[in-house]
């Protein structure tokens, strides 16, 4: 059975501002261009984070679950994404998301 990839409520929520924290953080000119970035980046979340290979997360993340994981996109070499998620028996829970401009500190570089 293939598992599904579920959102979670607090995903959903700061997911949601991402487009405008983008912008006013300097990482793209306007909300349109922001918007495009993380319809795109919401797309990739959906159909890879089943079979992306998944790292344990840093202790500092355990206030976003249980035994998370993440996974990683690259869209530009200035910037990897960390998406995190808690795996179940039969789902994917998307519980949260950083980058590496801002919690690359965190991370083993060779990730």
């Amino acid at each position: 059975m293939k598992k599904k990839v579920v959102p979670s409520p607090e995903f959903i929520a700061s997911f949601q501002e991402l487009g405008a924290i983008l912008v006013e953080r300097g990482y793209f000119s306007s909300l349109n261009y922001a918007k495009s970035f993380t319809r795109e980046l919401a797309d990739y979340i959906k159909k890879n984070a089943a079979s992306s290979p998944k790292h344990p997360a840093p202790p500092i993340f355990n206030r976003y679950g249980n035994q998370l994981q993440y996974f990683l996109y690259n869209r530009s070499a200035q910037t990897t994404w960390y998406i995190f998620l808690e795996e179940t028996e039969d789902k994917f829970i998307i519980k949260h998301i950083t980058n590496s401009q801002f919690s690359g500190q965190y991370f083993n570089q060779e990730n």
